[in-house]
C-alpha cells in the first residue's frame, strides 16, 4: 500500500529567517584550471532550481554517489568529485558556482541568548552538562559539524540509508541541545549530552507517518532518555499517539514543538503537542514575551527561547532560525541537565521538576500563553562564585595590597559567612596562605604586605565550601619601568547592559604619567569567550575603556579583565547581574 505523505501534515516548526539573519560562510568560486589537474576534489557545486529534475541529480540521489542538498529553493551537490564530473560541471549552464568544501567556523565561541536565558551556565558550574544522557532527535537528520557529536544514527526515509541532514533543520535543533562547549562556534544547553540522529523527514522537511513511528520505536529500543520532535501536524493520528505512549511508558520524555500558528485565527497547538504524555513547548523572544508565531492553548506546558536562535547548520556553518522548533530543543537540553542532576528520579518526577522550577513570565500560575513559564536549568543552590579585585593596587616595594573578594550565590545574591583561602605565590615561587570569611554582605578583604621582591605575584582564592576558585595577579616593577594602575568608575557589581568605564593610568616609578603607552586588554566572559582590544594613554597617562562598547555585558556572571603594558599586568573582575 502506498504511504501517505504527512503533507496533510507534518511541518517543521521553524520560520526561515530573512537574509540578514542567515548566512553561509562561503568561499569564492574556484578557477577552472585549478580543478582540472587529474585529481579528485572535495567540492560544493550549486545549481539553479531548474536543475531539480535533471537526470544526473536523480542518479546521484538513487546511487548515493554524492550528497544532494536542497536549501531555500536552490540545490547543491557535495562530495569528492572525479575529473570527468568536474569537466561536465564547467560546461553546464545550470551550475551557479563551484566551491571547495572547506571547514568554516566562528572565530570565537558565542553563547546564544537562549542558552543564557535558561541559565544553562548555572548548571555547568554545578557540574551538570548532560553527560551520559541520551537524546534522540527525530528530524531531517544531523549533518557533519565540528560542534556536534552524534553517538549513533539511523535513517527511516526510503531514499537514503544515511542519517546525514540534507535540509538543515535537524542540525540546527541538535546544536541547540548539545553543541560542544569549547572555544569556538556556539554552545548547546547540555553540551555533553549524547545525540542520537533519527532521520524521519526528507530534504524538503516532509515525512511519512510510518517513518516517524518507526523512528520512535527505534529510539525506544536504543533506550534513549529523551526524544525531541520539532514538527507537527493539524491531523490527529491514533498510531502516532500509541507510539508516543509506548515511549513514555518506557520512561522516555517526549518533547515536542507547540506549533507556529499563534498569529492565525486558529492559534491552538498542533499534534503531537496536543497529546497528554508529551511536553508541549511554546516560544518566547528576548524580552520574555510570547513569540507572535507561537501556538498557545490549555495543552501548553512550558515556553523556551525560540526567536532568532543561533545554532549549527549545514556545511559546518551557523544560522539564526526562529520557531517553536527552536524552543523545543532548549527543553530537551534542560531535561538532560535535570536527568544528570537527579539520576534516580523517574521521567514523571523530572517533568514535574521542570514545571515547578519554570519562571512564571505570564499571568500568575499556569496559563494558555506560557504554560508553567520559562524553563530554568538546574543548579546547586549552595554553589558560589567569586570576584576578586585589588582595591587600591599599591605596587611599590613593602607597601600592602588589599585584595577584596565578593562571594555570591549563582543567583547573584550575596553569600555570607563563606570560608575563603588565599594563597599568594611570590616571584620566587614561595607560597603564603591565609584564610578569611565573607561578612553579611558577602564581602571579604585580605591584606598582603610582603611585597619586597620585584616580579609577579599571583593570588589564588578558593571557597572552602564548594571548591570555587579564582585568581588575580599584580606586579612590583623594577624602579625604572612603567607600571599600570586600574581604577573602576563603578562598583564591581554591575547591571547587565549598563555601560561601565574603566580608567587605566600608566605611571613611571615616581608615579609620573606616561603618555602614548599602549595598553593591551584581554576580557574573558562568563561563557569563556575571550576578547582582545587595546588603547593608548593620553598626555595625562590615562586611557578610558567603556565595557559596554568594547566588551558587551550581555550575560550575567563574572567578567575578568586583564590589562598589560610592557612588563606589567593587572586583572580585575566584574560581577554582572540581570537586575
Amino acid at each position: 500500500m502506498k504511504k501517505f505523505l504527512l503533507m496533510i501534515g507534518v511541518t517543521l516548526l521553524f520560520l526561515f529567517p530573512f537574509s540578514n539573519d542567515f548566512s553561509f560562510v562561503g568561499v569564492p568560486t574556484v578557477r577552472a584550471h585549478s580543478l582540472l589537474d587529474g585529481q579528485n576534489h572535495d567540492l560544493i557545486v550549486s545549481f539553479t532550481p531548474s536543475f531539480h529534475n535533471h537526470k544526473a541529480l536523480t542518479n546521484w540521489k538513487k546511487k548515493q554517489r554524492y550528497d544532494v542538498i536542497s536549501f531555500n529553493g536552490a540545490f547543491a551537490v557535495s562530495g569528492a568529485f572525479e575529473q570527468k564530473d568536474i569537466a561536465s560541471f564547467l560546461e553546464n549552464q545550470n551550475v551557479v558556482s563551484i566551491e571547495r568544501d572547506k571547514k568554516v567556523h566562528l572565530l570565537e565561541q558565542v553563547m546564544d541568548w537562549g542558552v543564557q536565558a535558561v541559565h544553562a551556565s548555572y548548571a555547568w558550574k554545578s557540574t551538570y552538562t548532560g553527560k551520559g544522557v541520551k537524546v534522540a532527535v527525530l528530524d531531517t537528520g544531523i549533518g557533519p559539524h565540528e560542534e556536534v557529536n552524534v553517538v549513533k544514527g539511523v535513517s527511516m526515509v526510503s531514499y537514503t540509508t544515511s542519517f546525514r541532514d540534507d535540509h538543515g533543520h535537524g542540525t540546527h535543533v541538535a546544536g541547540i541541545i548539545a553543541a560542544k562547549n569549547n572555544t569556538r562556534g556556539t554552545v548547546g544547553v547540555a553540551p555533553n549530552a549524547e545525540l542520537y540522529a533519527v532521520k524521519v523527514l526528507d530534504s524538503n522537511g516532509n515525512g511519512y507517518l510510518s517513518d516517524i513511528i518507526k523512528g520512535i520505536m527505534w529510539a525506544v529500543n536504543e533506550q534513549v532518555d529523551i526524544i525531541n520532535m520539532s514538527f507537527g501536524t493539524s491531523t490527529p493520528s491514533q498510531a502516532l499517539e500509541q507510539a508516543i505512549n509506548i515511549a513514555t511508558q518506557n520512561g522516555i520524555q517526549v518533547v515536542v514543538a507547540a506549533g507556529n500558528s499563534g498569529s492565525s485565527k486558529t492559534p491552538g497547538l498542533l499534534y503531537p503537542a496536543k497529546y497528554e504524555p508529551v511536553i508541549a513547548v511554546g516560544s518566547v523572544d528576548k524580552d520574555m514575551n510570547r513569540s507572535s508565531f507561537s501556538s498557545y492553548g490549555p495543552e501548553l506546558d512550558v515556553v523556551a527561547p525560540g526567536s532568532s536562535i543561533q545554532s549549527t547548520y549545514l556545511f559546518n556553518s551557523y544560522a539564526r532560525l526562529s520557531g517553536t522548533s527552536m524552543a523545543a530543543p532548549h527543553v530537551a537540553g534542560d531535561l538532560a541537565l535535570l536527568k544528570e542532576a537527579f539520576p534516580n528520579a523517574s521521567a514523571q518526577e523530572l517533568s514535574q521538576k521542570l514545571f515547578t522550577t519554570a519562571k512564571d513570565v505570564g499571568p500568575l500560575g499556569k496559563d494558555d500563553m506560557y504554560g508553567y513559564g520559562l524553563i530554568q536549568a538546574p543548579f546547586n543552590e549552595g554553589m558560589t562564585q567569586l570576584t576578586v579585585n585589588l582595591s587600591q593596587p599599591s605596587l611599590l616595594p613593602n607597601e600592602p595590597v588589599a585584595i577584596k573578594t565578593n562571594v555570591n550565590f549563582l543567583t547573584l545574591k550575596p553569600a555570607p559567612h563563606v570560608s575563603l583561602r588565599y594563597t599568594v605565590t611570590m616571584p620566587s615561587g614561595k607560597k603564603i596562605s591565609s584564610t578569611a570569611e565573607s561578612d553579611d554582605y558577602g564581602e571579604a578583604t585580605f591584606t598582603f604586605s610582603s611585597t619586597q621582591a620585584v616580579g609577579t605575584y599571583k593570588v589564588d582564592v578558593s571557597s572552602l565550601g564548594n571548591g570555587e576558585k579564582t585568581s588575580v595577579s599584580f606586579m612590583v616593577p623594577k624602579p625604572s619601568s612603567s607600571h599600570l594602575h586600574f581604577f573602576l568608575s563603578s562598583p564591581t557589581l554591575v547591571k547587565k547592559g549598563r555601560g561601565t568605564t574603566i580608567t587605566a593610568s600608566v605611571l613611571d616609578a615616581k608615579n609620573r604619567p606616561l603618555s602614548s603607552k599602549k595598553i593591551s586588554f584581554t576580557a574573558t566572559t562568563p561563557s569563556n569567550q575571550i576578547l582582545h582590544f587595546s588603547t593608548i594613554s593620553d598626555k595625562h597617562g590615562k586611557a578610558f575603556i567603556t565595557l559596554e562598547k568594547d566588551v558587551p555585558l550581555d550575560m550575567s556572571g563574572v567578567y575578568s579583565i586583564t590589562g598589560s603594558t610592557e612588563n606589567f599586568q593587572h586583572t580585575l573582575s566584574l560581577l554582572v547581574t540581570d537586575k
